[in-house]
């Protein structure tokens, strides 16, 4: 079992008598900066191996804070604009200003596609 959360979640699951004996290890994941932030994003996905270095800096210093989970709800709103603009007939936009903007505004409104 693998459980994952933000800070105080070790704190937490190491509180509760009937977890504290069964934890195996814990493994602290530091937001990503820099390089290894830019190299993990570049990995991630083609639309960020083609936005500029500058624009994701930016998207991370307002928004991301180089956590990867942030990354990818960024990643899949993206998505699911350009799915929406090309199933409209339009051009599939790339992750430029204007585009960054659109998704950015549709962070705490838009329902994506679930996995299954």
């Amino acid at each position: 079992l693998i459980i994952e959360g933000g800070k105080g979640t070790a704190n937490a699951i190491e509180r509760e008598a009937l977890l504290r004996g069964r934890i195996a290890s814990t493994v602290r994941v530091l937001p990503l900066k820099g390089h290894h932030l830019l190299d993990a994003l570049h990995s991630m996905h083609q639309m960020f191996l083609g936005a500029e270095t500058d624009l994701l800096t930016e998207i991370d210093t307002r928004v991301c804070h180089g956590v990867i989970r942030q990354w990818a709800r960024i990643l899949q709103i993206a998505i699911h604009l350009q799915e929406r603009a090309v199933a409209n007939g339009k051009t599939a936009p790339v992750l430029d200003r204007t585009f960054a903007k659109a998704v950015l505004a549709s962070l705490p409104t838009i329902t994506t596609k679930t996995r299954s």
